[in-house]
């Protein structure tokens, strides 16, 4: 593909998600008449198994609480949900105390519409309770669906409990150490839309992030079992005395 090609495919990926919201057409399920399946339009390329892409391709990523529902938006069969969220602890970003979280799907004249056909109608929206590993685009909304919010525990924990959690989980601590070899979505750095890329930090807060990364590596490697050796020792000969 020459670069030509590809800037113009990344223009109209941006035109797309600017037009129709990352939505694509909504289907219903066989299992579940009552689920309407909102197909969305997901950036092309981006391997969110890979903790450089997924931290890249979000604006917001962040551990928080859910506290409630506030609204619920209708939206021509794709419906958002509206939840307040108490933000416990960022890993890129620096949102404070209380927020909103958007969740693309809801309910709707009693249809309920998820991203997915494989998503469970059970527990498809957020619960209020639960601590959840956020992934927010724009205006904090879950765009990246299921890797838009991992939920971690729905327990009740103390701040001490809560945070013991945060920095035992690995998929936590991958993304945290990711994040300043983070790799930007080709259609936001066209756009010139990198909100909290660690390339655009201050000096000092880059190097206070590296710090961390480097403090976290070396924990990581001091917790580490090693691993059994497969060497074979070979007994020496041993030479008969007269």
């Amino acid at each position: 593909m020459s670069f030509n090609k590809k800037i113009l495919g990344s223009i109209g990926l941006i035109i797309i998600f600017a037009t129709v919201g990352w939505f694509g057409r909504v289907t219903y399920t066989k299992t579940h008449p009552k689920v309407g399946v909102i197909s969305t339009i997901l950036p092309p390329g981006v391997n969110f198994g890979s903790s450089e892409q997924a931290i890249g391709a979000a604006d917001n990523l962040f551990v928080g609480t859910v506290i409630k529902q506030v609204s619920a938006i209708p939206h021509e069969r794709k419906p958002r949900t509206q939840f307040s969220v108490n933000v416990i602890y960022n890993i890129k970003g620096n949102l404070q105390d209380e927020t909103i979280i958007n969740q693309i799907g809801g309910y709707l004249n009693g249809v309920l519409y998820v991203i997915t056909e494989g998503d469970n109608p059970e527990d498809y929206l957020l619960s209020p309770g639960s601590t959840y590993l956020f992934a927010t685009r724009g205006n904090n909304t879950l765009v990246f669906w299921p890797f838009s919010a991992t939920l971690l525990t729905s327990e009740q924990l103390s701040k001490e409990e809560m945070m013991k959690l945060i920095k035992s989980n690995s998929r936590i601590s991958d993304l945290q150490m990711a994040y300043p070899e983070e790799v930007l979505m080709d259609a936001d750095v066209i756009a010139k839309r990198t909100p909290n890329a660690f390339k655009d930090l201050p000096p000092a807060e880059q190097e206070k992030i590296k710090a961390e990364v480097e403090q976290m590596k070396t924990e990581t490697a001091q917790t580490k079992t090693p691993e059994p050796s497969t060497e074979i020792t070979i007994p020496q000969e041993i030479t008969p005395t007269e």
